[in-house]
């Protein structure tokens, strides 16, 4: 029995769980969540069984901060509202991960890095490839307007770009570069289906983010070539296809009614700002805490009656703020907004450090783009709320941590290898 708990096997666990994470995450009903909590229970069986072997350092405990953090700024709403699981549906996964991360920096060796990129790129390409035709399926065959596979479109479009730029920044370096271009590829036109206007109008600044972080490895008439191919490429695709044009159309009307002042006018993105703008109410009643559901819930009813709010907003479910940032700032305050921080922008803004540091740590450059969508993808819309979403966030995040201090751990050992020839 004590052999399934060892190093070795973990990585072999581990190995098959990144594989199905991305193969799973939009071909199959089964939520690749499952995988994940599987993972979490060996982990912590791992962890109990191996604790006097396994050391933590100050580092560890600044990954725990932001893996806990939204999780931590929901516990007073969760103790003001009668210990109400709700506010722990989505950030519970991202604690789950903290034992993954921990037997995944004890098990995991340099050496074993290829490996995990070898299954990695095998579930991004079926990933991509199984969301492709589902959401081909769902369009072109059952004649749906929006894809949405197992899930809602907008949750759908903002995993399917996820996956289009893991591929396309996983490229560089891998022995299967057109597999992977393909999948990105395929991912990118699964976003398009959703007409998930987030997830589309992220793909151009992920991609050019992707060139640019790329500049001096691809060269410039390289990246300026890709950037000639991206713009025709969209006008092909804006051209060819009703359904984007149309959507196009009604985000500009939307723009158009927003700077004439008839916000409500603006159906969805008017919406949006009076959502936001009652976030910030909320925000102001309680700063440090921000307020339970059921008090955002009672404060936007009171707005409307006061003419500051549309009914939309006035009847939305618990206050919905249609924003991860202004949702965290509602309910959670400047604790709320302290996590954020921790577990949305600090991750990116560390790999990012560390790759312009050292331009050979290709999985900072890949966690960069990643965290950069999401960062993103939260602007309008509450991503991370959504179990599995965030579950997959957090398991990724720790991954690409563990393979870039695997390689600046490499590098280092290098490093002193010739000091002391």
């Amino acid at each position: 029995m004590g052999s399934i708990f060892s190093p070795r096997f973990a990585v072999k666990l581990n190995l098959w769980a990144a594989f199905l994470v991305l193969a799973m995450l939009l071909t199959v009903p089964v939520r690749s969540t499952v995988v994940i909590a599987l993972l979490f229970l060996y982990s912590v069986v791992y962890w109990v069984k191996n604790r006097s072997a396994i050391k933590l350092d100050g580092y560890d405990y600044i990954v725990f901060a932001c893996l806990s953090g939204y999780m931590i700024s929901n516990v007073p709403a969760f103790i003001m509202e009668d210990f109400r699981f709700r506010y722990f549906g989505g950030p519970i996964n991202m604690v789950m991960c903290i034992p993954i991360y921990v037997v995944a920096k004890h098990s995991i060796r340099t050496e074993d890095v290829p490996r995990f990129r070898d299954y990695m790129e095998w579930g991004l390409i079926i990933g991509s490839a199984g969301a492709l035709v589902l959401a081909m399926y769902q369009t072109q065959w059952l004649g749906m307007r929006r894809a949405d596979g197992f899930l809602f479109s907008i949750n759908f479009g903002y995993l399917a770009s996820a996956l289009t730029f893991l591929s396309l920044t996983m490229v560089r370096g891998s022995k299967r570069k057109g597999l992977l271009l393909f999948a990105s590829l395929f991912g990118a036109v699964a976003v398009l289906l959703t007409l998930t206007r987030g997830a589309i109008f992220a793909l151009p600044l992920l991609f050019f983010l992707s060139l640019f972080m790329n500049l001096k490895k691809i060269g410039v008439t390289k990246v300026l070539a890709l950037f000639s191919v991206f713009i025709i490429g969209s006008g092909l695709v804006y051209t060819l296809s009703s359904s984007v044009q149309n959507r196009m159309k009604y985000t500009v009307e939307e723009v158009i009614h927003i700077v004439s002042g008839d916000v409500e006018d603006a159906t969805s993105s008017g919406a949006r700002l009076y959502m936001w703008l009652a976030a910030y109410e909320a925000f102001r009643e309680r700063p440090l805490i921000g307020l339970t559901y059921t008090e955002r819930e009672a404060l936007n009813r009171e707005l409307y009656e006061q003419g500051r709010n549309i009914h939309e907003v006035a009847v939305s479910s618990r206050g919905h703020a249609h924003s991860q940032y202004f949702e965290n700032l509602a309910t959670g305050g400047l604790i709320g907004i302290l996590a954020v921080f921790g577990y949305l922008l600090l991750p990116g803004i560390y790999h990012i450090r560390c790759y312009y540091r050292d331009r050979t740590n290709h999985y900072s450059m890949v966690a960069a783009v990643f965290c950069a969508g999401f960062a993103l993808y939260c602007l309008t819309e509450v991503a991370l709320q959504q179990e599995m979403i965030n579950a997959f966030y957090a398991y990724l995040n720790v991954l690409l941590l563990i393979f870039s201090l695997r390689h600046q751990q490499d590098k280092e050992s290098s490093v002193r290898e010739v000091a002391y020839a």
